[in-house]
């Protein structure tokens, strides 16, 4: 009787443990109600300040361009810390700053109009090394440039520059960081401690120039970005964050615009990019350890944006950890870009893609339109993604130079319950290519004039 009872207080609790942990992975990846954008907005306050204001200049800066100011932000900024917060201002300028600048919690980087943030290219300055996420997988390496770790009410605004300051030093790091980026990669798979993640000096891994990571109440507004080492905003394990205004002229090697990474509850607005990579990319990790940490993006408005460069918006590949309700809107797209609407993914990625909702999307030329790819770069096996409950209307596209609409979902998991309304596309080299998908909807799909009631 008592081995009775005990073996069903246990079962009990397994199931108990069982529901809650279900419950608690449908609250990931549940679907917001129709009214969902009002709801993540709602949530979304960025940053306050108070009003003290330390200016550079008053503790020693030298805007010449060529005195190092390192020593002397950090002395403003501990300034400002010991005040409980506030502005640490850059008046016009050319500011060298050999070495990162560490955000504090309740602190705005004011950088003014005239004024421009230039970092120095030796790599030792940004040691030692810091946590962080490289393309999906946490290790330790150099300093992001400017970088806040766990870190509440933080904001970089003004109209000034960040100037990564990286052609000829960082950019050139992609010929050697092969063997370093499959090492990154290995200690992934292979589960070793992040601890022993060990990069910075002596190894080729490029960092970041700006990122939070597990940071909440972020804003950053009207800053123009250029020449970057590697991504240039990239907010990780975040919440809270506004980012808007900003104009990029990045042209480096995977010099992404905006990348938010296990972020949640983000509004992106009124951007300006020119990037050498993709202008948005929305990333949850990489492959077993991404799939285990199951942190994934959401809750993220994109709205009124204005693209130029390799992808223009898109959602990978790196989304082990999901990414969900999803939102782009009222954007345009200059000159040439590879692809206008993107979701990649690879086969050992595994994760998922839903609830995204693309509206009112202007493209002029691109090679891809809309694509949806599962098997990105033809790498991995054994974990495939799944996209679903995707939603895009009111497309128009000028020229597609490859192919109007790609859709190549995987056999395990094919592409399903998918909606396109009011798409034109004037011209394009292949209307369609299909594989894989099943449930997609077709309303006013018009390409070269002629009109797509199904995909044959």
């Amino acid at each position: 009787m008592i081995a009775r009872r005990i073996f069903s207080i246990v079962y009990i609790i397994i199931i108990s443990f069982v529901t809650i942990s279900c419950r608690s992975i449908q609250q990931k990846e549940r679907k917001l109600p129709f009214n969902w954008v009002d709801t993540v907005l709602a949530n979304i306050s960025g940053s306050k300040v108070t009003s003290a204001s330390f200016n550079v200049l008053q503790f020693g800066a030298i805007a010449d361009g060529q005195t190092d100011n390192k020593s002397v932000i950090d002395r403003a900024i501990k300034a400002c810390e010991n005040s409980g917060g506030g502005k640490v201002i850059f008046p016009p300028g050319k500011y060298l700053v050999k070495g990162p600048i560490h955000m504090i919690s309740n602190l705005e980087l004011r950088i003014e109009a005239g004024a421009e943030l230039i970092f120095g290219g030796d790599s030792s300055c940004y040691l030692p090394v810091v946590k962080s996420r490289w393309e999906g997988t946490i290790l330790y390496n150099y300093s992001p440039f400017i970088y806040a770790y766990k870190k509440h009410n933080i904001s970089i605004t003004g109209k000034g520059i960040i100037n990564g300051n990286s052609k000829d030093t960082w950019n050139k790091w992609i010929n050697r960081q092969r063997q370093d980026l499959l090492l990154a990669r290995k200690m992934n798979n292979e589960g070793v401690p992040i601890e022993k993640r060990i990069f910075g000096g002596g190894h080729s891994l490029r960092t970041s120039l700006i990122e939070f990571y597990e940071c909440e109440s972020v804003l950053m507004d009207g800053i123009t970005i250029i020449n970057a080492p590697f991504w240039c905003v990239h907010p990780v394990f975040s919440k809270n964050i506004i980012i808007r205004n900003l104009l990029f002229s990045a042209h480096n090697n995977n010099n992404d615009g905006i990348d938010p990474d296990s972020s949640e509850d983000v509004l992106i607005e009124n951007i300006t990019f020119d990037n050498a990579d993709d202008n948005i990319a929305i990333k949850s990790g990489r492959d077993r350890e991404g799939r285990e940490l199951n942190i994934p993006s959401k809750n993220i408005v994109v709205r009124n944006c204005h693209f130029k460069g390799h992808n223009a918006f898109s959602i990978g590949s790196e989304i082990s950890g999901g990414v969900y309700n999803v939102l782009v809107e009222n954007c345009s797209y200059a000159g040439k870009v590879r692809s206008g609407f993107y979701l990649k993914s690879n086969n050992d990625r595994g994760g998922s893609i839903a609830h995204i909702y693309a509206r009112n999307l202007t493209f002029d030329t691109c090679e891809y339109a809309i694509e949806m790819d599962t098997d990105y770069k033809h790498e991995g096996k054994g974990h495939p993604s799944e996209f679903y409950d995707i939603r895009i209307e009111n497309i128009t596209a000028k020229n597609a130079t490859v192919c109007g609409i790609s859709l190549v979902g995987s056999e395990e998991k094919p592409i399903h319950n998918v909606h396109l309304n009011n798409v034109t596309i004037n011209k394009a080299t292949k209307f369609y290519m299909v594989e894989q998908v099943k449930a997609i909807h077709l309303k006013n799909v018009v390409i070269e004039g002629a009109k797509v009631n199904k995909f044959k």
